[in-house]
């Protein structure tokens, strides 16, 4: 009883979860979220790394997730919630 309630607090406080996928480079993480998006969970991708033949699906990649460690303001951070959103494994760290 008492998780229900600090899970409805926080989701009343904070919003939706930020679902993130997170691994070592050529782990699965691109398949996972391509398998988070077939689901139904909107995805967050700029599409500026495109498909290759290492992975013909895409990456599902956002290019300032690689900025996360360098930058100080995170707060495009908010705009995830209620998404998925891949962060490389050594980037976890820099998360809030």
């Amino acid at each position: 009883m008492l998780s229900s309630l600090r899970r409805v607090y926080r989701r009343l406080r904070y919003g939706q979860a930020i679902v993130v996928v997170s691994g070592l480079p050529r782990s699965g993480t691109s398949m996972i979220m391509k398998m988070l998006e077939a689901g139904g969970l909107p995805v967050l991708t700029d599409g500026i790394r495109t498909a290759d033949e290492d992975n013909p699906k895409g990456y599902y990649e956002v290019e300032r997730v690689k900025n996360l460690a360098a930058e100080a303001d995170k707060g495009w951070l908010a705009e995830t919630r209620g998404k998925g959103v891949k962060v490389i494994s050594f980037l976890l760290t820099s998360l809030p």
